[in-house]
């Protein structure tokens, strides 16, 4: 079949606009629209004519509000453009701030003023006061005893009481001694830089020195004359833009010339050079005049050569008003005997050519730019920031190492007191006369009876292991086979480097074979557990290795008050009982350690009895085992 059309409504009429397609049936007095818009029902008499919808209107709102209409293309684009003119126009403000901020530190280095040096003032004490002493010995002496017995724990803070004052007192002469000892030294030192003495003056001002902008050395005094040298930055290091205004007042960046950035690189050096000065009369006060020799790089290769050489006096600089940045630039005029690289035209312009000074006739100039060189591999010698850098790492060091009150703390003055009163035992069995007040008379490790010679060490006591020879062993025992003996090895912050540290029934043995597990044994009604120790195969970052047991249950806590712990080495035997009631899960049996104290070095045991609320697991985690 073909292509066909009907119109199947008689008198039909179609109208056909922009806005749409609309048809139209019936005369003219009662005639019915429909199409594009509403169904309308018109009539019309001559000129008159009326119109009016056949259905009522039904809002075309959505639920919500009214519609929106986005943004058109031409608007996003034009949007686009005014952020990146907004955002472009902001860094260049930024660029120019920042700009303006590098010229004005590098021209203003001068209107600062540096304090003079003065007698030094002592140095305050720390503060110790006898509350936080007394607590801490409070701590210390009731670590282990129970609660319950009050008669010990009276005891124990009558004894803490005592120590802290008896340690105040002591710490308080060696402040006396300290601070005599660090007057003097002041006086001495305040004296010397007064006389010009060439160390001390040469030390002290490389010293204010090591904050300038450009690198400044003092390198020698004769008589009153102080000699310094500065590294200045080359012409190549000044900016090559410059703020400006453009005609319609707004803030721009303009390429400098060769003129405008030798006259900066000149108010700089000039700035510096002022600076310099100011700083070495304020911290050197019988210092009368400086010779200063100025070391820069020129084009084209940047060889080392000396821009300005002269001598100022304390009179001139400090008999001068330094206000504004081009102030500085009269430094070449008040010097004597100045030499400089700066040329200036018949019209008073500044010549932009440098040519470095001749210092051919100053044998001591000429040698120091011969060993101010860029390549230190390539001359053998040592650059200017080098020697610098030298000197004031010497200076910090002097200063850190001369700590007047690095007072000793509490622990350490007990443990020098306890060796200074023997209390130390040393590997040798103590005279027969004395064996008796030691033996063990308590209950035997693994059942068997302890050997009547054995020494009965008290909590914080200290062994000196220094003779022990070979292996040494460590055991513990007590009513129940339901604990665990461990050891870490700890380094100097008391942390292993790894769960390798740790030595227990499941990891029976140290990589380096400084410590071993031997195994649980029972005895009739004891139990017990060693460790083989080997001091001399301990790895170089252990400390200490220090001995815990823990017991599992809970419950057999108890059974730990019924307990002993044996050293025995090279024929010396140590024993250690708990002081009443141990009443915590884990115990801190002890401790060897290294020592390094007044040339000699070894070993030595520690007896702690630490109680502590942990199990295995969180004893391990102490020590830094995850």
């Amino acid at each position: 079949m073909g292509f066909g059309f009907r119109v199947g409504v008689p008198g039909l009429s179609v109208r056909v606009s922009t806005r749409g397609v609309r048809a139209s049936a019936g005369p003219r007095i009662a005639r019915v629209s429909a199409g594009t818009g509403r169904t309308r029902i018109s009539t019309g008499v001559g000129p008159f004519y009326a119109s009016t919808p056949v259905f009522p209107r039904v809002s075309s709102s959505r639920r919500g509000g009214s519609r929106s209409y986005g943004p058109s293309p031409a608007q996003i684009e034009r949007l686009q453009r005014q952020a990146e003119r907004a955002q472009a126009h902001a860094e260049k403000e930024a660029a120019i701030a920042r700009l303006q901020a590098v010229l004005n530190d590098l021209t203003t280095d001068h209107l600062q003023d540096f304090p003079r040096a003065q007698r030094p003032a002592p140095p305050t004490p720390p503060a110790t006061p006898l509350e936080v002493i007394a607590k801490e010995a409070t701590r210390h002496h009731l670590a282990g005893v129970s609660v319950f017995a009050r008669r010990e724990r009276t005891t124990a803070k009558e004894h803490a009481q005592r120590e802290a004052a008896a340690y105040l007192a002591d710490l308080e002469q060696q402040i006396r001694a300290r601070r005599r000892e660090w007057e003097e030294d002041a006086e001495s030192w305040w004296r010397a830089l007064n006389n010009n003495d060439e160390p001390t003056v040469l030390d002290a001002v490389n010293a204010a020195f090591s904050d300038n902008p450009a690198p400044a050395l003092a390198v020698g005094v004769q008589e009153a004359v102080l000699s310094v040298v500065i590294r200045q930055p080359g012409l190549a290091a000044m900016p090559t833009q410059h703020p400006a205004v453009t005609p319609a007042g707004r803030p721009t960046l303009k390429k400098s010339s060769q003129r405008d950035r030798l006259w900066l690189w000149f108010s700089c050096l000039g700035s510096h050079v002022i600076a310099t000065l100011k700083e070495a009369f304020a911290i050197a006060p019988a210092i009368n005049a400086v010779d200063l020799a100025v070391i820069t790089d020129f084009a084209p290769n940047s060889q080392l050569g000396v821009a300005v050489y002269g001598r100022w006096s304390r009179a001139t600089i400090e008999g001068r008003s330094w206000r504004s940045a081009e102030d500085a630039q009269q430094f070449v005029d008040i010097g004597e005997d100045v030499a400089s690289c700066i040329r200036w035209t018949s019209a008073g312009n500044l010549s932009a050519s440098m040519r470095p000074v001749d210092v051919s006739a100053i044998p001591a100039l000429a040698g120091l730019l011969d060993s101010a060189v860029e390549d230190d591999d390539a001359r053998g010698g040592a650059a200017l920031e080098d020697v610098e850098q030298e000197v004031v790492a010497r200076h910090i060091e002097t200063a850190q190492a001369t700590d007047w009150f690095q007072l000793e703390s509490l622990a350490d003055w007990r443990t020098r007191k306890a060796r200074e009163a023997g209390t130390p035992i040393t590997g040798a069995m103590p005279p027969a006369s004395h064996q008796q007040s030691a033996v063990s008379d308590g209950p035997a490790v693994g059942g068997v009876r302890a050997d009547p010679n054995v020494v009965l060490l008290q909590q914080g006591q200290l062994v000196d292991l220094a003779q022990w020879k070979g292996p040494a062993r460590v055991a513990f025992g007590c009513g129940t086979p339901e604990f665990d003996l461990s050891a870490y090895v700890v380094d100097a912050n008391i942390r292993t480097t790894g769960d390798w540290d740790m030595v227990f029934h499941a990891r029976p043995v140290h990589p380096t074979g400084c410590a071993s597990m031997v195994r649980k044994s029972n005895a009739g009604e004891f139990a017990s557990e060693a460790i083989e120790l080997r001091l001399d195969e301990a790895p170089s970052y252990c400390a200490q290795i220090v001995l815990a047991v823990t017991a599992r249950p809970p419950r057999a806590t108890a059974e730990l008050n019924r307990s002993e712990l044996s050293v025995s080495a090279g024929g010396s035997h140590w024993v250690v009982r708990p002081h009443g009631d141990m009443g915590s899960t884990t115990v801190i049996l002890g401790s060897l350690y290294r020592y390094d104290t007044a040339g000699q070095s070894g070993w030595g045991f520690a007896v702690l009895g630490q109680r502590m609320p942990w199990n295995l697991r969180a004893t391990a985690q102490a020590y830094g085992i995850a």
